[in-house]
């Protein structure tokens, strides 16, 4: 039915419909996320803060190196969900098979390229000489799993497309049971594998993604998906530039969008490395705690995506009203909801993640200015989610790469010559409450008259 706004029955439909669909998506991000969190408490309380700051510092570098596939794969299950909307079964298949194509393609030569400047690029960012390293053992692993990885999030990024997401949780649980399990047991050695120190997580990292990835296909098959490993997927996996060219305009800017914000989280983080690996570790843990708390509006926000262009693709461009009502709502209440745990757990939260005090208390004083960014993220996430589903690509992409480009990073560095460190931090919520304002702007005062025309949202 479509969603219009004004009566109680359709507000509670709405939040019903982005609950089933938005919560695997939220339980995924948290699996997925704990994964990661477990890879660095291992590697805190079992190798050292050197070791912990060695992931943290890595962990910028490798979101610049996947950033264009995340932007990809955004344009590829956006088109996806159309066709899925307009029930074109064989236009799905074309899109997956030029999609894992080339995203394998892709995998690998920014895989390669990885290998020879990853080492550079962690020089240049001033990584405490007793951190580099170990750094670099770590990185050069992650970024030789690059193509299983882009694989692995192509494929659930098409699967989501067509409503399933309870699946994407399966393959993501699958993939944190195996990091859980083979972490620790390659740090000491355990079973009679070697001990391999800090690149113990990436191995961990890497066997999980193919774990899921074959998990993944079995169950496609067993349910006789239309995305099911087969033959006729497999002939189809081949370049089109009609299809390719299609997916980089939906892409393109949110890829851009992605490498911009890997660049300038890599330079603040050139910043905080000036301070010392403590303050490293210690931005490390607090942006793994930021990243539980945008879960829930990152979720809803691919939900809003999702449902808006199913609803283009079954031409009930209508429904787009309700679907970003229902999407804000419930984007800033559970946001707010986890924020205020994260709050209010904060001294356990840290005391469990490291036991370096002085890593604690100052991630404690970074950790405020880190949920005042994700509430405010909250409400651009969904904006500019629905906007692109509906077409409207550019100009919310402009807004965000000017805030990143010409905001985050000389305010970062401006805050730091008084406040030290806190303030490079600061300059997040700040740069995104700009951005909130000019994306809140542009789409009142622009899209829903030139895009939509539906007054009243």
């Amino acid at each position: 039915m479509a969603l219009h706004s004004g009566t109680h029955a359709d507000f509670r439909t709405g939040w019903k419909r982005f609950a089933i669909f938005s919560l695997p998506l939220v339980l995924g991000n948290i699996v997925q996320a704990l994964s990661n969190t477990f890879n660095t408490i291992y590697t805190g309380q079992l190798l050292g803060p050197t070791s912990f700051a060695a992931i943290a510092v890595v962990a910028p570098v490798l979101l610049l190196l996947s950033a264009f596939i995340m932007g990809f794969g955004n344009g590829a299950a956006i088109l996806c969900a159309r066709a899925w909307g307009a029930k074109d079964l064989a236009r799905v298949r074309e899109i997956a098979g030029t999609t894992l194509f080339a995203g394998a393609a892709l995998g690998l030569a920014i895989g390669a390229a990885g290998q020879l400047v990853v080492g550079h690029v962690l020089a240049w960012m001033n990584t405490p000489a007793e951190v580099i390293a170990q750094a670099i053992s770590y990185a050069r692993v992650m970024v030789a799993a690059l193509p299983l990885t882009f694989t692995v999030i192509l494929a659930l990024a098409m699967l989501r497309s067509t409503g399933d997401s309870t699946a994407s949780l399966i393959a993501l649980a699958i993939c944190a049971i195996a990091v859980l399990l083979l972490t620790p047991a390659l740090i000491l050695g355990l079973f009679g594998l070697p001990p391999i120190g800090v690149a113990s997580a990436a191995w961990a990292n890497g066997c999980g993604a193919g774990l899921s990835l074959g998990w993944l296909a079995w169950y496609l098959v067993r349910r006789g998906h239309p995305l099911a490993p087969s033959m006729e997927l497999l002939s189809l996996i081949r370049p089109r530039p009609a299809v390719l060219w299609r997916i980089f305009q939906l892409g393109i800017p949110t890829g851009l969008f992605f490498v911009i914000s890997a660049c300038a989280d890599v330079a603040l983080m050139r910043l905080v490395n000036g301070y010392g690996p403590h303050a490293t570790a210690a931005w490390g843990v607090v942006s793994q705690l930021a990243a539980y708390v945008q879960f829930p509006a990152a979720s809803i926000a691919l939900a809003a995506a999702v449902f808006s262009a199913q609803a283009i693709g079954r031409g009930q461009p209508d429904q787009l009203r309700g679907i970003t009502r229902s999407a804000l709502n419930s984007a800033q209440l559970f946001t707010l909801l986890v924020a205020a745990l994260v709050a209010v757990q904060s001294e356990w939260l840290l005391g469990i993640m490291t036991a370096d005090a002085a890593v604690a208390a100052l991630a404690a004083n970074l950790l405020w200015a880190a949920l005042a960014g994700s509430l405010i993220l909250s409400v651009s996430a969904v904006l500019t989610a629905v906007m692109r589903a509906s077409g409207c690509i550019l100009w919310p992409t402009i807004i965000s790469l000017s805030c990143l480009a010409f905001v985050l990073f000389p305010l970062g560095w401006a805050l730091a010559q008084t406040t030290g460190v806190i303030g490079i931090r600061l300059a997040y919520p700040l740069t995104f409450a700009l951005g909130l304002a000019l994306h809140t702007a542009f789409f009142h005062f622009v899209w829903k008259r030139r895009y939509q025309q539906l007054p009243g949202l």
